[in-house]
């Protein structure tokens, strides 16, 4: 992937566009339990199929990551 100027940062906005849902839909309590997985939050909330391949492009190209 060739870029004219290689952007700074990426940011990408929570809602719908990571995952199918609003974050304000997640329960606070149960998002937050200390003694949460990992795999128990991604299978809750999975991402989108593609998200984790663009997530490798972006990081391969040495470009941060922000959310919104």
């Amino acid at each position: 992937m060739d870029f004219l100027h290689k952007p700074r940062l990426i940011v990408f906005d929570l809602d719908h566009t990571l995952f199918d849902f609003f974050i304000d839909e997640i329960d606070p309590e149960w998002a937050f339990d200390k003694s949460r997985t990992v795999e128990e939050l991604s299978t809750r909330w999975p991402l989108y199929p593609e998200i984790n391949q663009v997530f490798q492009a972006i990081k391969s190209l040495n470009i941060p990551i922000a959310i919104a």
